[in-house]
């Protein structure tokens, strides 16, 4: 699958948001260096595309201590969609139910990066495979962690067997990395994976509320379904349009928008506009979306001028984008760029 057609919680980025902020990377150097708006981060049930996540994920990692920023996230509030998932994974019938619902409702927090499941009996590899490039392994690490708790959560004090292996040079010396979970880590190998074995992966688990586990499970399916109905396909659509007009640094008018559209997923007008509106949205408002997300991308650029903009964009003139910046987002463009830079 390619990373414009996959996209995280708005959510994450709220957190990565907050981090920043602590580590004094202010909102607007936070947009420039992820493309990632304030106000798509604090979005209710948003979502943000891969290529984003995947710049704010190599911000985090490259500017920000590690080590520090794992740490530092059990102090920043929980979006939804990760205490939905938690809330799935950590009350289930037992460790193996767990796990398959983890595969299953992480897709409510991202489907950036993949995660495959090979078991034998008792014993359980995951193999967390990062997608983008200049990736390190803190995300694997951060998400191979959880397993491991699950695996001891649900061990209920019998012995369990852990080990990890992470592709790369370590990140923080293995000694700190095991104050936050005790398992045996590698660094330098292949794959990044964990290899979990347990006494009884079936065992009934004997904290397990049958009644909570219900009410949860049923908002993670209905979560899950607003998910694949609001975003599978329109947001493909608008991931590809913003790779298009950032690669050819021109925006295509309407027409050529949708053509490129058409040739990009073999469809006809007709079935781009079928697809769309099962989904309660048209093509003109992804069209629009995606221009005025390059519209403050290309303002916040120092040296763009609102007529330079306005030209990138194909508008007639710079007073007819300037209405239309004005009408979608409330400010006009001039005051937008002032507002950023001259504050």
């Amino acid at each position: 699958m390619h990373t414009y057609s996959k996209s995280v919680s708005s959510g994450l980025a709220q957190m990565a948001l907050e981090a920043a902020k602590h580590s004094g990377v202010g909102p607007q150097e936070f947009q420039r260096l992820t493309g990632i708006s304030e106000s798509e981060a604090r979005e209710a049930g948003g979502r943000i595309p891969a290529a984003k996540h995947i710049a704010m994920l190599n911000l985090m990692e490259r500017d920000f201590k590690p080590l520090g920023l794992l740490e530092s996230s059990a102090h920043i509030p929980l979006c939804a969609s990760i205490s939905t998932l938690l809330g799935m994974v950590t009350n289930a019938p037992s460790l193996t139910a767990a796990y398959a619902g983890f595969l299953e409702y992480r897709v409510l927090v991202g489907d950036v990066d993949g995660l495959a499941l090979r078991r034998d009996g008792a014993d359980f590899e995951f193999e967390y495979c990062l997608d983008g490039e200049g990736r390190t392994a803190v995300s694997a690490f951060g998400n191979l962690v959880m397993l491991a708790r699950l695996a001891r959560q649900y061990a209920e004090g019998s012995p369990c067997s852990i080990a990890m292996e992470l592709t790369g040079p370590a990140f923080a010396p293995v000694g700190q990395l095991r104050h936050i979970d005790p398992c045996e880590i590698r660094f330098g190998q292949e794959r990044n994976c964990i290899r979990i074995r347990t006494q009884a992966p079936d065992r009934p688990y004997s904290r397990f509320n049958a009644t909570t586990h219900g009410i949860i499970g049923r908002q993670a399916h209905n979560d899950l379904q607003a998910l694949n109905q609001k975003y599978s396909f329109a947001l493909r659509v608008e991931g590809f349009l913003v790779q298009w007009v950032q690669a050819q640094q021109a925006f295509p008018v309407g027409h050529n928008a949708l053509e490129q559209v058409c040739d990009k997923f073999a469809m006809t007008r007709w079935g781009i506009h079928r697809r769309l509106q099962k989904e309660s949205i048209n093509f003109q408002h992804i069209l629009s979306r995606v221009k005025m997300a390059e519209a403050k991308r290309l303002l916040l650029q120092s040296d763009a001028a609102i007529s330079d903009v306005s030209d990138m964009l194909g508008f007639s003139s710079p007073s007819a984008f300037s209405r239309f910046f004005s009408d979608q987002h409330g400010v006009s463009p001039s005051r937008y760029k002032t507002s950023h830079y001259l504050s």
